[in-house]
């Protein structure tokens, strides 16, 4: 499960329309183009009708003013670098506060209770070159690397606007929108790590000392209930800059504690489907059950919010496994404790959660998970043998004692990790959320096209923002630090949008990963070390059936398809049957995990099937085979084969 909460200071940043023009007018700056317009001119037009050589003794600029982020009023501050291409930005929205710093090589932000974190994640430092590239206006500087290029006219609620084409080195291509009868850029489109459109829109231009800005900024990435607006109120230009304008603020923890005296807390947990579950109180409630989600914020289901009758406000866009971006609208508890832990006013995300996720079979629902700011607040230890959590104070380091010290790096509160497939390096989410063990992402596997074990078996990964057909499958090694597993279960993934369609990113470890190691997550100091657990080597377990089941409208669970002359197939399971039960025991869709377990259970163990099919019971006698041996041959797909079809 993946669930980064967007940053808003990406949102809420306003973009510079100033600068001073280098190749004015020169024609070795860009190629004629239809109907006598040539991008570069275009772009001086907008240079000279924003204010021209007023701008030659400026450096940056400082304003501040009204912003409404998903339909929440607040406020906003930004100072801006037009020469070095820096800024700084902060805002508070209700629940939403929090500050942004970009530069070129360079990215840290603040979360709502002060606490800095350093991006370095590739992503993170595209994001960073983009902005940079719009704070001082490198579209006014072009370069053989990112030569404008005209695009021809578009018409928008019949209006015509000229399209120009830049892309900032190092950053996303972004399409500029030119008014012609003003010459100034009324928009600017571009395409996130995620694959989903943007769009932000300028208005209300103001002349201020000979220089024409926008006073009026809205941002938006689909969903207009989120949408991001700002309406600047004061605006001061800046002859200098002191480079001190864009340090980092000094962070504490100050929400957080242990209540007890000793050095750390030890809190147990439970594995249900495979992801960590520990009970948590909230506003002195009984406590619910709650996933421990490194690849997430905090979140509650609605359920739970209702049970706990909070307040909700906003709306904020949020993306997951799935290619649909969702909406999530945010709430404040005045503490929650774990254990022996207490954390106090902290924010949480309330949206729906995928119900195969939620009903584990047994005991009450997942109420919500728990990821990023507890991790970010203390010093974790997790044993998944002796179904443990450590936490200590986040002023403290673990050293050498805790394992082999690997770095981390993030992008907002997702933290990423190096490590090898077959000897290819990459960068790997960490996502302790994801109930499985390795997943390479389309991209990484197309350039790279390691050998696989095929033909593999068809499988689906399910969250936020729906589910996404994959294959299952191996490969020969996985080398994290000096650890080496051999034959890992992996799973191709190929989103064309949300958390895992970066082309940026190789993968996701899930906890079969894990359950390798005796794992410790230092995200104060950026680091997370490992050592060996007992279980390290272990056989994964995975779906010994061919089956492939999917949740119906009313709770049961269907046959969307059967693998080739998999012990399914043998049995005579067809597609579009609905399974009733697995050796007496009913199979729905509330009991999910229960149903995978069944269907993972050693080779040469007999199942009975109950299915029903165009209103007939059948009884099926079934025998798991090993689908995914450890041991044989594996293949490298054809380098032009596409996608594998599955």
């Amino acid at each position: 499960m993946i669930l980064p909460i967007k940053r808003l200071s990406v949102a809420l940043r306003l973009s510079a329309l100033c600068g001073l023009l280098a190749c004015l007018g020169s024609s070795g700056c860009a190629t004629p183009l239809p109907g006598g317009y040539e991008a570069v001119s275009l772009l001086r037009q907008m240079y000279l009708a924003s204010g021209g050589s007023a701008w030659q003794g400026v450096s940056g600029a400082e304003f501040s003013g009204a912003c409404e982020v998903g339909g929440v009023a607040g406020s906003f501050h930004q100072v801006v670098d037009f020469r070095r291409g820096r800024d700084v930005l902060s805002y508070e929205a209700g629940l939403l506060r929090g500050a942004q710093e970009t530069g070129p090589l360079q990215s840290w932000w603040v979360d709502e209770k002060g606490l800095v974190t350093v991006e370095q994640a590739p992503d993170a430092l595209i994001d960073a070159a983009t902005q940079s590239y719009e704070d001082r206006n490198g579209w006014f500087y072009p370069q053989s690397a990112d030569a404008p290029a005209y695009r021809g006219i578009q018409e928008d609620a019949g209006r015509s606007f000229y399209v120009v084409q830049v892309h900032p080195p190092g950053g996303r291509a972004l399409i500029l929108w030119i008014n012609p009868k003003t010459h100034l850029l009324d928009r600017v489109l571009w395409t996130d790590a995620y694959q989903h459109p943007n769009v932000q829109y300028f208005s209300d231009y103001r002349r201020v000392a000979g220089i024409v800005y926008p006073f009026v900024q809205r941002s938006s990435s689909g969903d207009p209930a989120s949408d991001v607006t700002t309406r600047i109120t004061r605006f001061r230009l800046r002859a200098d800059l002191s480079a001190r304008s864009f340090d980092a603020p000094t962070s504490h923890v100050r929400d957080a504690r242990l209540l007890t005296s000793a050095h750390s807390v030890t809190v147990p947990f439970t594995l249900r489907g495979g992801v960590i579950t520990v009970d948590v109180s909230i506003d002195g409630a009984p406590a619910l059950p709650f996933m421990l989600d490194s690849g997430s914020s905090n979140v509650l289901t609605p359920e739970a919010a209702a049970r706990l009758h909070l307040r909700l406000q906003g709306n904020v866009p949020v993306d997951g496994v799935g290619n649909q971006e969702v909406t999530a609208q945010l709430a404040e508890v005045s503490q929650y404790r774990v254990g022996q832990v207490e954390l106090s006013d902290q924010r949480f995300a309330v949206l729906p959660l995928p119900y195969e996720l939620l009903d584990q079979g047994h005991g009450p629902a997942i109420a919500g998970l728990l990821g990023y700011e507890l991790l970010r607040r203390f010093i974790v230890r997790v044993d998944y043998q002796r179904g443990q959590l450590t936490l200590w104070r986040a002023s403290d380091e673990p050293g050498s004692a805790a394992g082999v010290k690997l770095p981390l790096v993030f992008d907002g509160r997702d933290s990423f990790v190096t490590a090898q497939v077959d000897g290819v390096s990459g960068l790997f989410r960490v996502d302790t959320g994801d109930d499985g063990a390795l997943t390479l992402l389309g991209d990484f596997y197309l350039d790279n096209r390691v050998p696989i074990e095929l033909p593999g078996l068809r499988s689906y990964q399910g969250g936020v923002g729906g589910s996404v057909r994959t294959l299952l499958t191996r490969v020969q090694s996985l080398s994290i630090g000096p650890f080496v597993l051999n034959r890992p279960l992996t799973e191709l993934h190929f989103a064309t949008a949300g958390a895992f369609a970066s082309v940026n990113i190789a993968g996701n470890f899930g906890s079969q990963i894990f359950r390798n190691f005796v794992l410790t997550f230092d995200y104060p100091h950026r680091a997370l070390y490992l050592q060996k657990s007992p279980q390290f080597g272990a056989q994964t377990p995975y779906n010994r059936s061919g089956l492939l089941l999917d949740a119906a409208a009313d709770g049961a669970l269907v046959v969307v398809a059967v693998d080739g002359t998999s012990p399914a197939a043998l049995a005579g399971v067809e597609r579009r049957d609905r399974l009733l039960a697995i050796d007496g025991q009913p199979a729905q869709a509330r009991n999910f995990p229960q149903v995978e377990r069944q269907l993972s259970r050693p080779a040469g163990t007999r199942l009975t099937l109950d299915v029903l099919r165009h209103g007939v019971h059948l009884r099926l006698q079934m025998t798991l085979q090993e689908l995914l041996p450890l041991a044989g041959a594996l293949s490298r797909p054809r380098s032009d084969s596409g996608t594998l079809s599955f």
